[in-house]
């Protein structure tokens, strides 16, 4: 689809696009049709520049609340670190009812793969009343959540022989 306003990242050997301004598809034809009349997208599209094969990896979003995607943007702005695509800013799109485009003042960031697993948490010192323990560090966790529960150990019962 055509395509404008939009962002496109390259992180690999793939290309990320998302956003911008595309033309109206009339989907209640049987051949598709473009008419002369551009909507506001929140797709999110990926190019495998090996393979040439397009893939959606978010189909687009009109403003819908309970989504946890970012909403259709133009003309907003993106950078790749590591393996995140990060997006800022861009306008939602024309609004009838208010006459003039609205700024979207917001980061959001994308992970393009999923996450490494995090290393086994290390006992580095106990002691009766503390523990240390250490981990390797994950770049794309915001926070840690360690889990201790104590376990009561029954005492070994003899084993008969004979």
């Amino acid at each position: 689809v055509p395509r404008s306003l939009h962002t496109a990242d390259i992180l690999g050997n793939r290309m990320y696009v998302f956003g911008g301004w595309v033309l109206l598809l009339l989907d209640d034809l049987k051949v598709p049709v473009f008419v002369n009349q551009w909507k506001c997208t929140g797709s999110f599209c990926c190019l495998d520049l090996d393979t040439m094969v397009w893939t959606l990896l978010l189909p687009d979003t009109q403003e819908d609340k309970n989504n946890p995607s970012p909403r259709p943007r133009a003309g907003h702005c993106s950078v790749t670190i590591s393996n995140r695509l990060y997006i800022w800013s861009g306008r939602d799109g024309y609004r009838r009812a208010w006459n003039s485009p609205v700024c979207c003042k917001e980061l959001w960031y994308i992970d393009t793969e999923k996450p490494p697993s995090p290393s086994p948490v290390q006992l580095i010192r106990a002691t009766t009343d503390s523990i240390q323990v250490k981990w390797g560090d994950v770049l794309t966790a915001e926070a840690y959540l360690l889990q201790i529960q104590s376990e009561s150990i029954s005492p070994l019962q003899p084993v008969e022989t004979g």
